[in-house]
């Protein structure tokens, strides 16, 4: 059964924004600050903060560590810039994920990682067994997302197959998982990679990942 996500006002585009860009509106938000507060605060204008939020662009990186500084965010944003995300201590999955060509994924339980958003993949760390000081949940947010810009490639193919629990479970609230399943919606339509759905009536069974190189 192939994904399908209820129509949305916004286009494919909007719903499929930058990592970086979720999580600077987010951040913004969660303080109630407009991006006009924003912007004095980093000494830029307000139509710049916007476009960094809708995705037109990218901060520099002096700008990231404004930013960081001004929201609070211990080197939040300075990291996703960085040409190095993951940690040295990043398992060999994760590199042999990177130099992989077809990407072959099936999840019982969450969205599969590489497709989750920044607040969906927080809420998903923090109901592990074991619980994260806040900086550490940032970092393996950032490291998280960053894996899934390997789907950007055009030289790499994908498909996940998720269980129909991925599109029923609640994971942090209504808003996160609209968001969520619109960028699933997004990323599906924009031919970036395949989903589909094994429905309750198919059974249970265990996660898997196959890589080819």
């Amino acid at each position: 059964m192939q994904l399908g996500i209820d129509d949305a006002d916004e286009t494919d585009e909007n719903l499929r924004l930058d990592p970086l860009a979720e999580e600077l509106r987010s951040r913004r938000q969660t303080l109630d600050w407009t991006q006009d507060r924003l912007a004095r605060q980093l000494g830029c204008s307000e139509s710049l903060v916007a476009h960094w939020e809708a995705g037109r662009r990218t901060p520099s990186i002096q700008f990231c560590k404004l930013l960081d500084q001004a929201l609070s965010t211990n080197g939040l944003f300075e990291r996703f810039r960085s040409d190095k995300p993951f940690a040295p201590h990043f398992n060999k999955a994760a590199k042999a994920e990177q130099r992989a060509i077809r990407i072959e994924e099936f999840s019982p339980v969450f969205v599969p990682g590489l497709l989750q958003t920044p607040d969906y993949a927080r809420e998903v760390f923090r109901g592990g067994r074991l619980r994260s000081p806040k900086d550490e949940l940032d970092k393996k947010v950032v490291r998280r997302v960053a894996r899934g810009k390997i789907l950007d490639s055009e030289e790499v193919e994908s498909l996940f197959i998720v269980s129909e629990t991925v599109l029923l479970l609640n994971v942090g609230g209504p808003q996160v998982m609209a968001h969520q399943l619109a960028h699933l919606r997004a990323m599906v339509r924009a031919g970036v990679t395949s989903v589909q759905v094994v429905p309750h009536a198919q059974g249970n069974q265990g996660a898997a990942t196959a890589l080819s190189a």
